[in-house]
């Protein structure tokens, strides 16, 4: 693993699912609806599970990404565009300070998927596929499961950027 990297600290205490990945990103099951994340601070939400994609306006005072796909063992490319797209817009988020709550309906492989890729693309070259999964493991107890997942993140090149 990349020797500066920091491991996050474990739960957040936020009064819902959510850990603590890294500086302004966490990851989390199906988020609450309202206001609740602009009066935690959030900027973003980021909702990556099919079967749960509320309108915007169910989550007041933030923006919402939607890019929702399913949990399988092979994305299909759609798919893996829309976790892609939705990593990019992580990305950004981060890099601009926005504080950003990635989640799905678990909160373990399809947001985990999107944390380690906005992870890997914010390092731009300082932080390989596998330390982006290990970063995202450490940090939400159970996440990135899925090994076709996991295989897809260790295997990226060792740089891809993002769209601006």
């Amino acid at each position: 693993m990349t020797p500066h990297l920091r491991l996050p600290a474990g739960p957040a205490r936020l009064g819902f699912d959510a850990h603590r990945i890294a500086p302004k990103l966490y990851q989390g099951a199906v988020p609450p609806e309202g206001d609740v994340l602009a009066r935690r601070g959030f900027d973003m939400v980021v909702l990556t599970a099919a079967e749960h994609q509320p309108p915007a306006t169910r989550f007041r005072g933030v923006e919402v990404v939607h890019a929702g796909y399913h949990d399988a063992i092979r994305l299909s490319p759609i798919d893996l565009a829309r976790a892609k797209i939705a990593a990019s817009k992580v990305a950004t988020a981060l890099g601009s300070g926005k504080r950003v709550l990635v989640t799905c309906y678990m909160g373990h492989n399809r947001s985990g998927l999107v944390s380690a890729l906005a992870l890997y693309l914010l390092a731009e070259g300082r932080l390989t596929g596998r330390d982006a999964v290990v970063i995202v493991q450490s940090g939400r107890p159970g996440a990135l499961r899925n090994q076709a997942f996991v295989a897809m993140l260790e295997g990226l090149p060792a740089r891809w950027r993002r769209r601006r």
